[in-house]
């Protein structure tokens, strides 16, 4: 059985066009579900399978995703992504399985820790983009890498059993297939790396747009994370390194174009942690560090 397993950044209609041809070169597809239960996975494929494929056009189509973002609101760049994924694999009439299918009170579990790691994040970004304390900012900062280490090596661990025996649970959801006649392609976001946790031969894909500069700050920050990933002791002596990157990921967020991030990124490369927290300390609500940021590199 031939396994293909996709890393992409799980946001941007660019992206998601990136995965179309392997859609259209696999007979399975399994889309990244995080930490969901064995209940939701079964839910949605049958959804999916039997149902939503079935769906006449595609005006059809529209008005389910639509229903589906009311119901799931999440953020406009990640619905781009799978609002085209989706259309991808409806017309190529593509069924799916989902790689993650935890217990439910894993499920639960693993959902508490990422909404943590999603408050913890928040603050802390507004704390550096307004002044706040820089010694909690920094640890703040490291105790947001170590939720999201700790989330992304269960769930990769997981996938990667799931790999191990994805033969029987082919049987089990798809009992009329021949698993070795199926290439079943995976996709996850680039972050994460389960082919680490089987020892089974699985080929591993990573895409990027072509948008140069974009990929390059999205690689540095991978990079970053997979170190931390292999060495988690180092997380104390990355701090510089972690405060940059959540520095770029809060000028992101605010829709900096590729350009200025650049240039920022590259600032902030040449300044110690010291000089950091001085910038920091110049931030204000009326001041925000982002604006602080594009006057020192605008000038």
């Amino acid at each position: 059985m031939e396994i293909t397993l996709l890393k992409v950044e799980h946001e941007r209609r660019e992206n998601a066009q990136l995965l179309l041809p392997y859609i259209q070169s696999c007979t399975l597809f399994g889309e990244e579900r995080a930490c969901q239960s064995v209940e939701d996975a079964i839910s949605h494929e049958d959804t999916w399978n039997t149902l939503t494929l079935t769906i006449p056009n595609r005006t059809r189509l529209k008005l389910l995703i639509e229903a589906l973002k009311r119901e799931c609101p999440d953020t406009n760049s990640i619905w781009e992504f799978d609002e085209y994924l989706m259309g991808c694999l409806w017309r190529a009439q593509r069924k799916v399985l989902s790689i993650e299918r935890f217990d439910l009170p894993q499920s639960q579990q693993l959902r508490r820790i990422a909404q943590g790691f999603t408050y913890l994040s928040s603050i802390t970004f507004e704390a550096l983009n307004t002044g706040g304390n820089f010694a909690k900012l920094t640890a703040d900062s490291r105790a947001c890498f170590a939720q999201l280490l700790s989330l992304t090596t269960k769930r990769d661990q997981h996938i990667a059993g799931n790999i191990e025996g994805i033969e029987h649970l082919i049987q089990e959801r798809f009992p009329l297939e021949d698993p070795d006649l199926l290439r079943y392609t995976i996709f996850l976001g680039n972050i994460h790396s389960p082919e680490l946790y089987t020892e089974r031969g699985i080929r591993v894909v990573e895409l990027h747009n072509e948008d140069e500069k974009h990929t390059a700050l999205k690689s540095a920050h991978v990079r970053l994370f997979r170190r931390i990933c292999e060495a988690p002791s180092l997380l104390g002596d990355l701090t510089t390194e972690i405060i940059r990157h959540m520095i770029i990921d809060l000028m992101r967020g605010e829709r900096f174009d590729n350009n200025i991030l650049m240039q920022v990124s590259s600032y902030l490369q040449t300044l110690r942690l010291g000089e950091i927290e001085t910038l920091v300390k110049r931030a204000s609500p009326e001041r925000p560090l982002v604006n602080i940021l594009y006057e020192e590199v605008r000038v």
